[in-house]
C-alpha cells in the first residue's frame, strides 16, 4: 500500500516538471520570469542568436537609433549624457576658464528732432547701460546728423562708434569720459565744439576726417593723446583751430597719414596756407617742405616743434605769421622763398640758424624775430628792406658783423643790444639819421656795434 502511494506521488512529480517544461518553450517576452540577458530561441532565430526586428537590443547596451554604430560606445540621441557629467546645451562647462560675457547694453538713448524735422540730434545717456556705445544713423525715420551739448559729459565709456551720418560733435559732447581710449570721427563731420573731448584722460589714438574744417577750443584738451590719423594732409590745413589745445597734434607722438607714419612733412602742391597752431607741438617731424602754391604761414603753425632741423619755403610765401617756428631750438638750415614781404615777431625767436640770407621782397623783420638764436653769425639783407622792429637780433651772441641797407629807414629799440660778439654795424647811408628826436652821427660802424650792443631806442631816418 505504502508503496503504491510513492509511486503516485512520483509520477505527479514527473507530470507536474512535463508540464513545466512544455510552458517554457511556449511562453511570450512578456513572462517576468524569463532572464532578459538569455536570447530567447523561438522559430526562425538565426544561428547566431542575435535577436533581430524593432525590439532590438545590441549587446553594448547603447540606445538604439538610425545614426547606431554597435561597436560604438558613444551615447547617439537627443537624449545624450556626455561622460563627463556636466551639463549640456548653452550653460558653460565648469571646467573652462572663459570670462563671462559683459551684459548686453539696456535701454535708449534721448533724441531731439530738429526744427524742420528732416534729422535729429542725439541728447543724451538716456536709460541706456553699458561701456560700448554705438550712436545709431537713423532715429525714427530720421537721421541722426548731430550729439548735443553735453550729451554724454562724464559718462563711463571705454568705446564710441559714430554714424557716418553725423555732421556735428557739440560742445562738451563726451568731456570728462576718462575710460575712452581712441575715437574716430567719420566723415562728414564738419565741426567738433568747445572742450568736445576735454579731460579724456586715457584717450590715446584720434582719428580725424577729411571733411573736418573747424574744432573749436579746447576740444582735445588731454593728457596722453600719442597717435593721430589723418587720411588728407591738405585737408588738414584747411582746418581752422581755435586755439592750441583744439588740436589733437599738440602733444602727440605720432601723425599718420593714410596709416604711414609722418617725420617728414611735405605739403601737397595746392595748398595756400598753413593754418593757425596747424602743427605746434608736434615733435616727430625733422623737416617742412612747403610748395610754391603756399602763400602764408600762420601764427604759431610750427611753435614749439622740438625736432625740427630743416625748413624749406617756397617761392609763394608772402607773410611768415608771428611765432611761426618759435622756439623750434634744432633749426639750423633755414632756405627763404623769394617772395616774403614780412616775417612776424618772434616767428623764429630761439633758433638754431647758423646764416640768414633774406630776399629782396622783404621790407620788415619784426619785433624779436631772431631773438636769442644763439649760433648765428651771419645776417645778409638786400636792398629794399624797410623796417627791423625793436629787438630783432636781440642777444645773437655770436653776430660779429652786420649791414643795415640804405632801404631801412627804422631800426627799432634794442634790435642789436646783447649781441655781444658784435663789432661792426655798419649803415650803408649815414645821413638823416634820428635816435628818438635827436640827430645821430652812425658813420662809424665799430662805435655803432659798441653802442648798439648795451641798449639804444628807436633809430629812424627822414626820408
Amino acid at each position: 500500500m505504502k508503496h503504491k502511494f510513492l509511486t503516485g506521488i512520483l509520477s505527479l512529480a514527473v507530470a507536474l516538471s512535463l508540464l513545466s517544461v512544455s510552458a517554457c518553450t511556449t511562453v511570450g517576452d512578456h513572462d517576468p520570469t524569463i532572464d532578459t540577458n538569455d536570447p530567447i530561441v523561438t522559430p526562425g532565430t538565426p544561428d547566431d542568436e542575435t535577436p533581430s526586428g524593432d525590439n532590438e537590443k545590441p549587446d553594448n547596451d547603447s540606445p538604439s537609433g538610425d545614426n547606431e554604430n554597435p561597436d560604438d560606445d558613444t551615447p547617439s540621441g537627443d537624449n545624450e549624457k556626455p561622460d563627463n557629467d556636466s551639463p549640456s546645451g548653452d550653460n558653460e562647462n565648469p571646467g573652462d576658464d572663459t570670462p563671462e560675457p559683459e551684459p548686453e547694453p539696456q535701454g535708449q538713448l534721448t533724441f531731439t528732432a530738429n526744427a524742420d524735422e528732416t534729422a535729429c540730434t542725439v541728447t543724451g545717456i538716456g536709460t541706456w547701460t553699458g561701456s560700448e556705445l554705438t550712436i545709431p544713423a537713423v532715429y525714427e525715420g530720421l537721421p541722426v546728423t548731430a550729439i548735443g551739448e553735453r550729451a554724454f559729459f562724464e559718462q563711463e565709456i571705454t568705446a564710441v562708434t559714430l554714424p557716418e551720418s553725423l555732421t556735428e560733435i557739440g560742445d562738451l559732447a563726451f568731456a570728462h569720459c576718462y575710460d575712452l581710449t581712441a575715437i574716430v570721427i567719420p566723415e562728414g563731420v564738419a565741426r567738433i565744439g568747445v572742450q568736445a573731448f576735454r579731460n579724456c584722460d586715457r584717450l590715446t589714438d584720434v582719428t580725424l576726417p577729411s571733411t573736418l574744417t573747424d574744432i573749436q577750443p579746447d576740444a582735445f584738451h588731454c593728457a596722453n593723446i600719442q597717435n593721430v590719423y589723418i587720411a588728407d594732409l591738405a585737408a588738414w590745413c584747411n582746418i581752422q583751430f581755435g586755439e592750441a589745445y583744439a588740436n589733437p597734434l599738440l602733444d602727440a607722438e605720432h601723425l599718420y597719414i593714410d596709416g604711414e607714419q609722418v617725420t617728414d612733412l611735405v605739403i601737397p602742391d595746392g595748398v595756400t596756407e598753413i593754418p593757425y597752431v596747424a602743427f605746434r607741438g608736434f615733435a616727430a617731424i625733422t623737416s617742412v617742405t612747403l610748395p610754391d602754391s603756399v602763400q602764408k604761414i600762420g601764427y604759431q603753425a610750427f611753435y614749439g616743434c622740438e625736432n625740427l632741423t630743416s625748413v624749406m619755403i617756397g617761392n609763394g610765401v608772402q607773410e611768415i605769421d608771428n611765432m611761426a617756428f618759435y622756439i623750434c631750438r634744432r633749426l639750423s638750415d633755414l632756405t627763404l622763398g623769394n617772395s616774403i614781404q614780412t616775417i612776424g615777431a618772434d616767428a623764429f625767436l630761439e633758433n638754431g640758424i647758423t646764416t640768414l640770407v633774406f630776399p629782396e621782397s622783404l621790407q620788415t623783420i619784426g619785433g624779436g624775430a631772431f631773438m636769442n638764436c644763439n649760433d648765428l653769425t651771419s645776417v645778409i639783407l638786400q636792398n629794399g628792406i624797410k623796417t627791423i622792429e625793436a629787438g630783432a637780433f636781440r642777444s645773437c651772441e655770436k653776430l660779429q658783423q652786420f649791414i643795415i641797407p640804405e632801404s631801412v629807414t627804422t631800426v627799432g629799440h634794442d634790435a642789436f643790444t646783447g649781441c655781444s660778439a658784435l663789432t661792426s654795424l655798419r649803415f650803408a647811408r649815414t645821413d638823416n639819421w634820428l635816435e628818438g628826436t635827436c640827430p645821430v652821427d652812425v658813420s662809424d660802424p665799430a662805435y655803432n656795434a659798441e653802442r648798439m650792443k648795451i641798449d639804444h631806442g628807436t633809430f629812424t631816418r627822414a626820408v
